[in-house]
């Protein structure tokens, strides 16, 4: 996902007032049969296939089930086993269209076997069709520690100023350092987009940080509802709530980007751990 420009994305930060708009059948109520591949599957969401020829014999597997959810249907991702390497893997599961909306979070229910990542981007021009004639606009992701009941996840959208996008991609999956097993899964539900924050200036941010040299604790000024710290490849790597400080102690030296939320306003603010 491009982890240097998600970075680049997440030091020019800018919110926006918007309407709410949500992704087609972010619920999974609807599934369809697809009769290229003989499979019931989510409509609107997808995941590729892995293919295989024997002479004029092809065979394509998808990864989906369908898996009871929150409140309803889910999509469940499995894991199939490669012929060659003798490896189980999988593929994620995917979103991905025109959408000129401009959302600040996504929330979503998971259950998994192992950790998951989760990654949006949002472009001008379509990364689908030509990347290269792409430019990455906006981005924002998380990874999610492996549960075995439905946990309710999340993750803000950082948005390079000034520059407009028109398609959106959402893009769930194992972590690749994971070894996988035939047992191995991940369910996403419920995928939410988030929007009405209003933006903390940064002379605000400055008030409450105070400092941005942190050494094994930031202390804030005042206490926020919402503190998560990202670290250079826009993975989480704290959060709290109704807070005033984060410990650090535990995190190597390096440029890290803090996000509060206070009342109805949030706001980013890079720091840096010495």
């Amino acid at each position: 996902m491009k982890k240097q420009l998600l970075f680049i994305a997440l030091l020019f930060t800018a919110f926006s007032l918007s309407a709410q708009t949500q992704l087609p059948n972010s619920d999974f109520e609807i599934w369809e049969t697809n009769p290229e591949f003989d499979i019931v599957e989510p409509k609107d969401w997808f995941a590729p296939s892995v293919c295989a020829s024997f002479g004029e014999i092809s065979s394509c597997v998808l990864f989906f089930e369908k898996s009871q959810g929150t409140t309803g249907f889910a999509v469940k991702v499995t894991t199939r086993k490669d012929a060659e390497t003798e490896e189980y893997n999988s593929l994620p599961l995917l979103y991905g269209d025109a959408f000129s909306d401009k959302p600040e979070k996504i929330v979503f229910w998971y259950k998994s076997s192992k950790d998951v990542l989760a990654n949006a981007l949002l472009s001008s021009g379509d990364f689908f069709e030509d990347e290269e004639n792409s430019e990455e606009v906006a981005a924002g992701g998380t990874k999610v520690s492996y549960s075995e009941t439905f946990k309710k996840a999340e993750f803000p959208i950082f948005y390079i100023e000034g520059k407009t996008h028109d398609h959106f991609y959402l893009v769930f999956s194992f972590d690749e350092d994971e070894v996988l097993t035939a047992d191995d899964y991940f369910i996403i539900d419920d995928v939410q987009l988030s929007y009405g924050l209003a933006s903390l200036s940064n002379q605000q941010m400055a008030q409450i940080i105070g400092s941005n040299v942190v050494t094994s604790s930031l202390n804030l000024k005042e206490s926020v509802e919402e503190l998560n710290i990202y670290n250079t490849s826009g993975v989480q790597v704290l959060n709290a709530a109704n807070t005033q400080s984060a410990d650090f102690s535990s995190l190597p030296e390096g440029l890290y980007m803090v996000t509060l939320k206070k009342g109805n306003s949030v706001g980013t603010m890079k720091v840096i751990k010495r």
